[in-house]
Order: C-alpha cells, then sequence, then structure tokens
C-alpha cells in the first residue's frame, strides 16, 4: 500500500506528506521538525483508519524512504514492522477489559515515552478504537501528549469523536476520514490492500459481505500461498493471539489438496469471523 492507493482522504494525507517532508529518515537527520504530534483519525468503520495509520507510522522510520513519502519496503525498519515486530511502533490495546483503562495508558504510553526510540527516529504510538478509553485513562494521557518528547508520536483512531474529552481534543489534530471505500480489487497492490482490510474488518462483516471476499481472493489463484500468508500476520496483528486464526493454515492445505478454491475461502473467511466453529 501507497499513498496514492488512498482517495477521497486528500485533507489527511494532504497533512501526513507535508509531516513526512518535514522530516528526514534517521540515516539523513537527526533534526526533530516542530509539528504536531497527536492526531485523531475519526470515521466509520470501514473508512481506512488502521490501514492510514500503519502506512505513515511505516513511512515516518522508514530508513530507505527517498523523495517519495512512501516507505521503501525492504529497509530494516520497513521489515521489522511488516513482521509485527516493530520496536519503535505501539499498537495499543486493552489488557484486562474491552476498554482502555488507566493501566494501559501507563503501562503501553506514557512509561515507552520515558526511554529513547530502540533504534529508529520515532515512537509511534496507535490507539485503534480509541472510543473505548475511559475518561480517566484519557486524562491520564493530557500530559504526555501536550508535551510529547521530540521522538513521540500518537494516532487516535475513532468511529466516535464524541467519547473523546474536549481536553484530548483540543490536543489533538483532528481529520475526518471520508465513507468512501479505499480498496478496489483490480490489480496485484489492489488485493494485498483487500487482504489488509479484510483482517482489520473481518469481525464486523455479515456473511453476505464475507462471502464476497471469497472469488476476489481466488481471482489470484497463483500466488493465493502469499496472500493467506498476509492474511495470517494481519489478521494476528489485529487480534493477538486470535483462536479463529488456525482457519488459515487449515485452508492453505485444503486447497494444496486440490481442494476446491472458492469454497475453502469462503469456509476460512466465515471461521475468521466467527460464523462458523473451528
Amino acid at each position: 500500500m501507497n499513498f496514492e492507493n488512498i482517495t477521497a482522504q486528500d485533507n489527511v494525507t494532504a497533512a501526513f506528506l507535508r509531516i513526512l517532508a518535514s522530516s528526514a529518515p534517521l540515516g539523513g537527520s537527526v533534526r526533530y521538525p516542530a509539528f504536531p504530534r497527536a492526531h485523531i483519525l475519526q470515521g466509520e468503520q470501514g473508512t481506512g483508519k488502521l490501514q492510514l495509520a500503519r502506512l505513515f507510522a511505516k513511512a515516518l522510520n522508514c530508513i530507505g524512504r527517498g523523495e517519495s513519502p512512501d516507505p521503501c519496503n525492504s529497509c530494516a525498519s520497513c521489515r521489522t514492522f511488516d513482521s509485527g515486530n516493530h520496536p519503535d511502533t505501539f499498537f495499543v490495546a486493552p489488557t484486562k477489559t474491552v476498554s482502555l483503562g488507566v493501566d494501559d495508558v501507563r503501562d503501553q504510553i506514557v512509561t515507552p515515552m520515558g526511554t529513547q526510540p530502540f533504534g529508529y527516529k520515532y515512537k509511534v504510538f496507535i490507539v485503534d478504537k480509541a472510543e473505548t478509553l475511559t475518561p480517566p485513562a484519557q486524562n491520564a494521557l493530557l500530559k504526555t501528549i501536550e508535551e510529547p518528547a521530540e521522538f513521540g508520536f500518537f494516532l487516535f483512531l475513532t468511529t466516535k469523536i464524541t467519547a473523546m474529552l474536549d481536553t484530548v481534543l483540543s490536543r489533538c489534530v483532528v481529520h475526518k476520514l471520508h465513507n468512501h471505500n479505499i480498496i478496489a480489487t483490480g490489480n496485484d497492490e489492489d488485493v494485498q490492500e483487500l487482504t489488509a482490510k479484510t483482517a482489520e474488518n473481518i469481525a464486523q462483516m455479515d456473511i453476505i459481505q464475507i462471502i464476497s471476499l471469497a472469488p476476489k481472493l481466488a481471482a489470484h489463484k497463483e500466488k493465493i500461498n502469499d496472500l493467506l500468508d498476509t492474511l495470517y500476520i494481519k489478521t494476528k496483528q489485529h487480534n493477538g493471539a486470535y483462536k479463529a486464526l488456525s482457519a488459515i493454515p487449515q485452508a492453505k492445505e485444503a486447497i494444496s489438496r486440490n481442494g476446491n478454491l472458492q469454497l475453502n475461502l469462503e469456509i476460512m473467511l466465515l471461521k475468521l469471523a466467527g460464523k462458523v466453529d473451528i
């Protein structure tokens, strides 16, 4: 995925492209330019908030990025990011309840901000479903996002801006994403995006939406194993130790035995969405 793939979100991408243009990679400069460090991406489910946040976070620490704002996808930072183990990118998620509490904020944001980046220029904190931040947790964030370390960057993703406290909103740049499907499925780059979007949204899709994905993936039979590997990695990134992940290697095994490709993909997707028992 690159910034040219993103349509109907020009206001957000323009802001991020300005930031990337002003911030050289670590190998080129240790200068930290002055730009807003806390951003809120507001939009309905399916507007691509997480994909955009991930693309920006990856590009921000890309060592091989040249004149293009897009990540190079081959440097150590990009490869580590794609593996889901980037030491300076933090995907903040609840640990005890469905809400993000004070302990989550302290352990996953405030404390890591107290040390220098592990090996890259920025520490990037991505808070998906930021509307689940409890009011005390949001209050615990205030000082950190108002006076961040020069290497700190925060992306709060939410479908419900009214759940955010005014004190948080006043310290962030709010970007409203349009309700427009950023994914097409006509070429190889697009199907990779479709795979990423599937991983992010599968749990919220209805059965008709899920079934409609199978022929789109099946159309790329020659690289189906690579697509399923990508789906596995990205679903794990979104859902952690997700029981239904076993549906993906099960599908690969069935397909390798010359099983019906589209049928096996349908079953796999339904299992991933929790519509069919493993």
